[in-house]
């Protein structure tokens, strides 16, 4: 099967474009008719939830809804709808989803998707068999992984690969209809109407449910037929779009220029974690942040890297927080191990132990007195203490060396906007920009070329030891303006 290609894709975060806001107090006439559902039609509560299948925070959700369906049981009706945020990696597994639909196993073909999604492989939307770039839903050989998906559920392969470019309507129209509704960003969801957007602790979609379960048994029980409640209340009377003079609506940011890839910058590189010696010949600087996929992807390559090009080669950590909700606290961690010389055991943990299976240390916690961020109180940031406490650190001094490494973290990221680093992975090679989790060729490519110059320039008479001040901070080009 043709795996997921990354050649300069990259994980930005899932802001909403220049639209107004969902009013989180008024109720919204969202359609489910045609989509995808799990629970009976006439449910008291409809959760509709808009996904993308190379989400991270989308497939975390799934854990959630779960705990939903068991708590709630037919009171709870759960429609999926496409709003695909990452169209180059997700709409061929949206398309298949609504393909799958038609053949009545969505549910089967879901499970199918989230898998592909856990092992980096799911379909390209766009394929070159040297004609030009195609549409892999156009080519007859086309989107092979979501066939073979296909295959493996006994669907009708002939008529799946039919539906998905019939799907390609319903899906385009599904995220029109809802970016009316000021869906920009996934997960979003509607509860009766009501909008929650982002995985939230499980409580809050609870007391969301709890208050409209509470107005649809009133309604019922005062004459409103259950199996129409949802029509009548929810889209009979309900919001039919956003207001698009809402005050809530940003103004459009001016384009921000991009960095030329030929250059060299001035990274920063003291202070920072590093695998390598000091004095390599090559550094590879990398930001990024613990909830980006892609930026998990690239430790294999860079430690492909490290291997091929030994002394010579130098990685430095930094981080850029385009997740700030679920990887900041993972930011202070890193900086908070590094101080006792522990960073490398701990960032290999975050990953294993966070990413991977979706277990972040939320920024923001409440226990009972409002907001408070998880660094700052006794029991806070659980996952990162724990990992600290395996590796043999102080509870106590790490949490003390957590807050203390707040400043730090935010002038990185701080440092890292003033260079247009605005998505993760990023990667400056000797100063030189490469963006997204690309082949270890496309990164060997620009070390060899790094590598001679080094090389003739410390024969020159360059001290090996201050290359890459020399050469880069001292010589590079300087935070754009």
């Amino acid at each position: 099967m043709e795996k997921l290609a990354l050649a300069v894709f990259l994980l930005i975060p899932t802001v909403a474009s220049a639209r107004p806001e969902p009013d989180k107090s008024a109720m919204y006439a969202v359609p489910v008719g045609g989509y995808p559902s799990d629970g009976p039609a006439d449910a008291k509560v409809t959760l509709v939830i808009a996904h993308d299948y190379m989400d991270p925070f989308s497939h975390r959700n799934r854990a959630t809804l779960d705990e939903l369906r068991k708590k709630y049981g037919n009171e709870l009706r759960i429609v999926f709808r496409n709003m695909v945020v990452h169209p180059r990696n997700a709409m061929a597994a949206a398309l298949a989803s609504c393909a799958a639909h038609k053949q009545n196993k969505f549910d089967a073909f879901e499970d199918k998707l989230w898998e592909g999604f856990n092992q980096r492989s799911l379909d390209l939307s766009e394929v070159d068999n040297g004609n030009g770039p195609q549409k892999c839903w156009d080519l007859a050989e086309g989107c092979p992984i979501v066939v073979g998906f296909a295959k493996d559920l006994g669907l009708k392969v002939d008529r799946f690969k039919a539906d998905m470019k019939a799907c390609v309507q319903h899906v385009n129209d599904d995220m029109a209809e809802l970016a009316k509704f000021g869906v920009g960003s996934t997960p979003s969801f509607f509860i009766n109407g009501r909008h929650l957007a982002g995985a939230m602790p499980t409580a809050e979609y609870e007391k969301l449910i709890d208050e409209e379960m509470a107005k649809a048994t009133d309604a019922i029980k005062k004459g409103t037929p259950k199996a129409r409640f949802y029509k009548t209340i929810v889209l009979g009377k309900g919001e039919k779009k956003v207001d698009m003079a809402q005050p809530s609506m940003p103004a459009p940011r001016p384009s921000r220029p991009s960095l030329d890839a030929s250059k060299t910058y001035a990274i920063k590189v003291d202070g920072f974690p590093a695998k390598g010696v000091a004095d390599a010949k090559v550094t590879i600087v990398m930001f990024f942040d613990y909830a980006t996929p892609y930026a998990e992807r690239a430790r294999t390559t860079l430690d492909e890297l490290l291997q091929n090009y030994g002394k010579d080669l130098r990685i430095v950590y930094r981080t850029r927080l385009v997740h700030p909700t679920n990887a900041m606290a993972a930011a202070l961690s890193l900086c908070a191990a590094h101080k006792v010389g522990k960073a490398i055991e701990m960032d290999s943990a975050l990953w294993e132990k966070g990413f991977q299976p979706r277990s972040f240390d939320a920024t923001d916690i409440d226990l009972g007195n409002g907001l408070q961020k998880c660094w700052d109180t006794p029991d806070g940031c659980k996952l990162a203490v724990q990992i600290a406490t395996d590796l043999g650190h102080d509870p106590k001094r790490f949490k003390t060396d957590m807050k203390s490494c707040v400043k730090f973290v935010q002038d990185d990221d701080a440092d890292a906007s003033t260079f247009l680093v605005n998505a993760t992975p990023t990667f400056f090679i000797n100063g030189r920009m490469l963006s997204g989790a690309q082949p270890a060729q496309n990164f060997s490519a620009i070390i060899d070329d790094e590598l001679a110059k080094a090389n003739d320039r410390i024969k020159k008479g360059t001290p090996r030891a201050r290359y890459y001040r020399s050469w880069i901070v001292d010589k590079g080009e300087k935070p754009a303006p």
